[in-house]
């Protein structure tokens, strides 16, 4: 039995970004947490918005825009 979304505590999620966050893969984490592995990518992909969001508001805007541009 996967467990859903909504069945992780804020806990949780900190403990499986910071699994990810030290370089174990997508399918490492999901096993180890025994979460489905679309959870954990959604997870994954979340967490490096976030460290994106968090290096725009630290950098000028023109890197910004470059970025999007090559995006």
């Amino acid at each position: 039995e996967m467990v859903k979304e909504r069945e992780l505590s804020q806990e949780d999620l900190t403990k499986i970004q910071k699994a990810m966050l030290s370089g174990k893969t997508i399918f490492q984490t999901a096993s180890d947490f025994g979460i489905d592995f679309e959870l954990a990518l959604k997870i994954f992909n979340n967490l490096h918005k976030e460290k994106w969001k968090n290096i725009k508001d630290t950098e000028n805007q023109e890197t910004i825009e470059e970025f999007s541009l090559i995006r």
